[in-house]
C-alpha cells in the first residue's frame, strides 16, 4: 500500500477498540483507504441515533438488534457502508451494507479491506491521510459550455511531473511533495480537482499547482 506522503499517526490508549484498526492507526492515522473507506476517529452516537429504531438488517447471534443500538462506527464508505464494532465483541468488525439486508462479520481490518479489493477490484492501493488535508474543484463550466480538459490535461502534463497515477478515466496524478494529487475528470470532461496537505512544516509547494490550474482555466475562459 502506498501512503500519499504526510501522515500523521493516532496513538489511542483505549483496550476497548479492536486491535487492528488501533495498530492502523497507531501507523498511518486517520484518512482514505483507495478513495473509498474513509477511517476516522470512534463514533458512538451516529449509527444509535440513526438506525437503532429501524430494521435494514437481518440480525442474528452474531451482530443482534441490541448489538446495533451498542454499534461504534470506526470508518464508512463513500457508498454509505459503515463498519463498526461492538463493545462486547472487540476482536470483530462489522460491515453495516447500504445496499444489502446481510450484515458482514471479519476478524480484523486486513480483512475488511480485502473484501473491498475484491468486491471493487480495486488496484494501486494507496491510502491518503486525512491531516491537514484540503481539496479544491474547478469547474470547467462556463458560459453553459465545457471548457476542453484536454487541452489542460496536455498541457499540465507537459509542464509538470509526479510520482505516480491512480486511475485511468478521472487520473489522480500524485504528487508527494504537495502530499495529494492532481484529478483530471476525462470521464465527464467537467473538472479538475486537487488535493493537498496544508500543515506547518510543508513548503507549500502546493501553490505552484494551484496558481497554475487558476492561471490556464482563466485563459481557456478567454478564448
Amino acid at each position: 500500500m502506498k501512503v500519499i506522503t504526510f501522515t500523521k499517526p493516532v496513538k489511542n490508549e483505549s483496550n476497548g477498540l479492536p486491535k487492528s484498526y488501533l495498530e492502523f492507526i497507531g501507523e498511518y492515522g486517520y484518512g482514505t483507504y483507495c478513495g473509498l473507506i474513509n477511517i476516522t476517529q470512534p463514533d458512538e452516537q451516529v449509527i444509535h441515533r440513526t438506525f437503532s429504531e429501524f430494521d435494514f438488517w437481518e440480525f442474528d447471534k452474531n451482530f443482534t438488534k441490541q448489538d446495533l443500538r451498542r454499534a461504534i462506527q470506526l470508518a464508512s464508505t463513500t457508498d454509505g457502508d459503515m463498519i463498526c464494532y461492538v463493545e462486547n465483541k472487540p476482536d470483530h468488525l462489522f460491515i453495516l451494507p447500504r445496499n444489502s439486508e446481510t450484515i458482514l462479520g471479519f476478524e480484523n481490518l486486513k480483512d475488511v479491506f480485502l473484501f473491498y479489493q475484491e468486491n471493487y477490484q480495486l488496484s494501486g492501493l494507496y491510502f491518503e491521510p486525512s491531516w491537514g488535508r484540503k481539496t479544491e474543484l474547478f469547474s470547467l463550466i462556463h458560459d453553459e459550455k465545457l471548457l476542453d480538459i484536454k487541452v489542460l490535461h496536455k498541457q499540465f502534463l507537459k509542464d509538470f511531473e509526479y510520482d505516480s497515477v491512480i486511475g485511468k478515466e478521472q487520473p489522480k496524478y500524485v504528487i508527494e511533495k504537495i502530499g495529494g494529487w492532481v484529478k483530471f475528470d476525462l470521464l465527464y470532461k467537467n473538472s479538475i480537482t486537487i488535493s493537498y496537505q496544508f500543515i506547518e512544516h510543508s513548503d507549500n509547494a502546493y501553490s505552484t499547482y494551484l496558481d497554475y490550474l487558476k492561471k490556464e482555466i482563466k485563459q481557456l475562459k478567454t478564448l
